[in-house]
């Protein structure tokens, strides 16, 4: 198991970048296994005595790394060793995490969002 990560005690650099190396050495080792759902930001940030904004930019490391896939509404997951350190990071293929609910979920089609003013309705407050 590794020593818990203390950001006081490690040495100058970007904690982010340190806290990446850590939660990497913690997935590439075994510690969390593939198809563990890492905690919140929230959560993370309290364990880790950081920002939401740095458990954030670590989170991105790791997707960059491959070692992680985040799903939607559902949250971010460790990916099998296979999909690590390859082209297309971070997003892995259905069978490489499932989801709480113990099905697969679809990549085939993201979930679209739109935002009010490209709806497509051009009628604005105040207009006529």
């Amino acid at each position: 198991m590794a020593a818990p990560f203390d950001p006081a005690q490690q040495p100058p650099g970007y904690l982010y970048l340190q806290l990446a190396d850590y939660l990497t050495d913690r997935i590439t080792s075994g510690e969390l296994k593939p198809g563990a759902m890492l905690p919140g930001e929230l959560l993370s940030a309290q364990e880790y005595g950081v920002s939401t904004g740095t458990i954030r930019r670590a989170r991105d490391v790791l997707l960059q790394r491959g070692v992680v896939a985040v799903l939607p509404a559902l949250g971010t997951y460790v990916t099998e060793p296979e999909y690590w350190n390859m082209p297309g990071h971070g997003t892995s293929p259905p069978s490489a995490v499932e989801s709480r609910s113990g099905t697969t979920p679809s990549t085939d089609d993201p979930p679209k969002t739109t935002r009010p003013h490209e709806s497509g309705d051009t009628h604005h407050a105040g207009s006529c």
